[in-house]
């Protein structure tokens, strides 16, 4: 990431993954009537992060959610 930056690097990165089926779960069909709470600090969606890991323990991060001992990972550098 630093070299396709010129070596400044980012601030903020996200990884979005997931199979179809995550795409076509009934979450979807309530983006229209959430995002105006989301955007007015209503709904604070960053309270769904349950666990925290480094950089460094992404991988154990990835472990917690397959363990299902973590529904969703925030990853702080």
């Amino acid at each position: 990431m630093r070299e396709l930056t010129g070596g400044d690097g980012t601030h903020t990165v996200l990884e979005c993954v997931g199979t179809q089926d995550a795409i076509d779960t009934p979450a979807r069909a309530y983006i229209e009537e959430l995002m105006p709470d989301i955007l007015s600090g209503t709904i604070q969606p960053g309270k769904m992060f349950d666990h925290t890991v480094a950089l460094d323990d992404v991988p154990a991060g990835y472990r917690a959610m397959a363990d299902r001992a973590s529904l969703k990972v925030l990853i702080r550098p």
